[in-house]
């Protein structure tokens, strides 16, 4: 059983979580209906740019308000809570962003993997000099997705499965090993539109490392 005292803080920020975010949702409404006004652009579209931005520039201000209780925070936030509001729904999903322990980003070809990356990761991967010229031949990775494609494509090329054991171990980020970092994830459904959309900064930042948006 928690402590009283952990409880009602937790049911606090749980509170102000939920009026902040729909406070939110209610003013992206507004100012969508006066953007469409003024400049007759696409409604899906617009929407979806407003409510992302919002929901962005929210949820850090929000973290940085309330710094001494991530722990909580992650506890109400990261099974999902949803908001409906209109004719948008959504679903934030809020957590500690997983920095994995070798960024491609950081590989030098001309260097043996295993003095780059731990071991356990090298011990999957079957043809590492093949993995290295690969990767030579790819661009600074800047989504999740690039790096999943270049993983596929040395999997397709050299028939390495063993490489599914530790897709989760790259990284591509420019981190700070002294920060703390979370992720969120969310979806939002706008007439018959999903968007995907997901954000990763720095408990103690104002600005985003990474920003992905799908419109499906």
């Amino acid at each position: 059983m928690k402590p009283k005292g952990k409880s009602a803080v937790v049911l606090l920020i749980t509170l102000f979580f939920i009026i902040s975010i729909s406070t939110l949702i209610s003013i992206n409404l507004k100012e969508h209906e006066k953007f469409i006004d003024e400049s007759k652009l696409e409604t899906t579209l617009t929407q979806v740019q407003i409510s992302s931005k919002n929901i962005e520039s929210e949820i850090i201000s929000l973290i940085r308000k309330y710094s001494d209780n991530i722990d909580e925070i992650i506890e109400i936030t990261s099974n999902s809570i949803p908001f409906d509001y209109g004719n948008i729904k959504l679903n934030i999903v809020l957590d500690y962003y997983n920095i994995a322990q070798c960024n491609l980003n950081d590989i030098n070809s001309s260097s043996p993997l295993n003095e780059q990356c731990e071991q356990d990761i090298v011990d999957n991967i079957s043809y590492p000099y093949d993995f290295l010229e690969l990767l030579d031949k790819y661009p600074k990775f800047k989504s999740q997705d690039q790096v999943d494609y270049f993983l596929d494509d040395y999997k397709y090329q050299t028939r390495d499965e063993t490489i599914d054991n530790i897709k989760d171990n790259f990284a591509f980020l420019d981190t700070d090993d002294n920060k703390t970092y979370l992720e969120c994830n969310y979806k939002m459904l706008i007439n018959l539109d999903k968007i995907d959309g997901v954000f990763v900064f720095a408990v103690d930042g104002n600005q985003t490392k990474l920003f992905n948006l799908t419109i499906r």
